[in-house]
């Protein structure tokens, strides 16, 4: 483990410094434990194989525990050991069977259902927190369950509004907005050119080593972006769970278009390092409002 994260474990900014760099781990773990054909070698190479299965059961159920007990998420850790210990079960039901194993990683480890992705965006968005024990266990597979808790802590108002404050202002519009985490001069300008939005509402930015998050009301209703850095390039994630106005929403760059008014929209994009803050703040000016609302939008109330 990381040493600032060893050092500094009742520092709220390095819990969630932290929380990634688990996630971070989980995923590699994942992917990792693919099967691939040269398991197929001979006993003992489909034995190792499921041996690997088993320690991702072991190691993904260590780092759930820290991180829910790191936040203390509302997520029972009792039910976590049995739904983990029936996994297990399921494992050596397989008998070390290679096709067996393989559709194991495939249903048990990996597996991603579109319902699950929707219902945890339609429990857990924007700065509802109430459902998220639920939704953990409404999960099938590992990789469902990391999304649910990654999902949560990135829309977490709590979470994020815990972290330390750097500045504190109004925006245009004169909605609060405030820069928290680390003090980068990235953050700093971001934070200085939404200042002069008159569109966007109530505004968190948290800076943390590798990416800045933002939830900003009133645009989307309660818009979430993740922008992660990888050298001198940003890829930016963004997620709104209400679309309002949807030939707007439609034209946003990156936008998973679709063709009718739905609970959430997402979109994903990236840019160089130098050019994030004229591209953000670009794409947040072009969000759909809660005062754009289109007929569509009216007609699906």
């Amino acid at each position: 483990m990381l040493d600032f994260i060893r050092k500094n474990n009742n520092n709220n900014l390095y819990k969630l410094e932290n929380f990634f760099y688990l996630d971070l781990e989980i995923k590699k773990l994942l992917n990792a434990t693919a099967p691939d054909i040269k398991d197929l070698t001979n006993e003992d190479s489909v034995f190792e194989y499921g041996t690997s299965l088993e320690k991702v059961l072991e190691t993904t159920e260590s780092f759930f525990k820290k991180i829910i007990t790191s936040f203390n998420l509302d997520i029972n850790l009792k039910d976590l050991g049995i739904f983990i210990e029936d996994l297990q079960i399921k494992l050596l039901n397989t008998n070390y069977d290679y096709n067996s194993l393989v559709n194991f990683y495939k249903t048990y480890i990996m597996k991603f259902d579109s319902k699950y992705a929707y219902l945890v965006k339609e429990k857990l968005h924007g700065y509802n927190d109430n459902h998220l024990n639920e939704v953990f266990f409404k999960a099938t597979s590992i990789n469902e369950m990391l999304h649910a808790i990654h999902f949560y802590i990135i829309n977490s108002e709590k979470i994020l509004e815990s972290m330390p404050i750097l500045s504190k202002g109004k925006t245009k519009g004169n909605y609060p907005i405030t820069l928290y985490g680390n003090n980068l001069s990235i953050g700093k300008s971001i934070f200085n050119s939404l200042k002069n939005s008159e569109r966007i509402g109530n505004t968190d930015i948290v800076v943390l080593k590798d990416k800045i998050l933002f939830m900003i009301r009133d645009c989307g209703h309660a818009t979430q972006i993740e922008v992660n850095f990888q050298d001198d390039n940003c890829l930016v994630n963004y997620y709104f769970p209400k679309i309002c106005n949807l030939s707007l929403a439609n034209n946003l760059k990156g936008v998973n278009k679709v063709l009718d008014i739905s609970s959430f929209i997402t979109g994903a994009f990236d840019c160089k390092k130098d050019e994030l803050v004229m591209e953000l703040t670009d794409f947040i000016e072009k969000i759909p409002t809660d005062l754009e609302i289109d007929n569509d939008f009216n007609k699906s109330k």
